[in-house]
């Protein structure tokens, strides 16, 4: 094969010169979030933005506008959407069998990343039942051979009268209790009058509670009184009206769910549903999405109010309650069974 001319070598490193001054801005531009696009019938450079949706779960189906983008990988689980024009709004959805479908309608700004992140349960939640009792291995609520009659425990605490013999069963017994003692110990009681005493000095049970100063300025003087207060290293919350106030309480700027405009985060999110929440928790790992307990049951609700809020069930039912166990998993407590909840 013969080498290329002088002059043919010399007209391929112009043709390559003129296509690198052509589209090298074009590359750069475009790393920088600039979009080549005609306006007017004019070609020009046009910033853009992005979304980017943070999840958990591999193999999430993602549609912008209901066109596919792309299935969220086993590895990188979170999808990042770029090159979008921004003040305009694009709705997400994600889809993936057995789990809950996510959706939600999103603002797009000039040179950012508009966060989310994804809530999606399973449709049929995984649950471990928790009986009182076991016969012959087979957890039960029918009170067992070894299982002992008292007439000094609370019968709140009882089964037809019995102590339950499941030390796990008894143990979330507890947990769901607001006692500070064991409900099944009959020789730790104390009543209410009683006041522990060493030797002829009473023990001084009470110390100067410092209340911090982020309930002061909202005004707040006594949050003992506060219903369902919850307080994490950012966040307090509570039951206000059957709705769930939270409130963030660092001095940074508070996180995406906060914040409904560019320019506009608030520090207060109320959770206002049609139906009063009777008690509330955090999801376990969360510190966006609500456990919420209304009348006909128990659901998981985003704290985000940017658009309509994803609400999941969990379990349903009436005459319900749920604690969070030692391992921080939800337990459901229906009549005399107790379900750990796994996601």
């Amino acid at each position: 094969m013969k080498p290329l001319s002088k002059k043919m070598r010399l007209g391929s490193g112009i043709l390559l010169g003129i296509v690198f001054v052509i589209l090298a801005p074009i590359l750069l531009a475009n790393s920088f979030g600039y979009q080549w696009e005609k306006i007017e019938d004019v070609f020009t450079f046009v910033k853009t933005g992005g979304i980017y949706v943070a999840s958990d779960i591999s193999g999430v189906q993602i549609y912008v506008d209901d066109e596919y983008i792309k299935d969220s990988g086993l590895f990188i689980k979170n999808t990042l959407i770029q090159d979008l024009k921004p003040d305009t709004t694009h709705t997400i959805v994600a889809q993936k069998e057995g789990r809950h479908d996510w959706r939600k309608t999103l603002p797009v700004y000039e040179s950012l990343v508009t966060e989310a992140k994804l809530l999606m349960l399973p449709t049929e939640i995984e649950k471990r039942e928790i009986f009182p009792f076991e016969i012959e291995g087979v957890g039960t609520t029918t009170p067992s051979e070894d299982a002992i009659q008292s007439s000094e425990v609370d019968d709140d605490f009882l089964v037809d009268g019995y102590i339950p013999t499941n030390p796990l069963y008894k143990e979330l017994v507890n947990s769901f209790s607001d006692r500070v003692v064991d409900v099944y110990s009959t020789s730790t009681k104390v009543t209410d009058d009683e006041i522990p005493t060493l030797g002829e000095e009473p023990i001084s049970t009470s110390t100067e509670e410092i209340i911090p100063e982020y309930f002061t300025d909202l005004g707040i003087e006594n949050p003992n009184d506060l219903e369902n207060l919850i307080i994490t290293s950012n966040q307090i919350s509570w039951l206000e009206n059957g709705d769930i106030k939270l409130i963030w309480v660092n001095d940074e700027k508070p996180p995406y769910y906060y914040c409904f405009d560019l320019n506009d985060c608030e520090t207060e999110i109320t959770i206002d549903w049609q139906d009063e929440i009777l008690k509330f928790d955090f999801l376990p790992g969360r510190s966006d999405v609500f456990v919420a307990m209304i009348a006909d049951g128990i659901y998981a609700v985003e704290a985000d109010g940017r658009s309509d809020r994803n609400i999941q069930p969990i379990y349903l039912g009436s005459d319900l309650d749920f604690n969070k166990s030692i391992r921080d998993q939800i337990v459901v407590k229906d009549d005399l069974v107790f379900y750990e909840m796994r996601f």
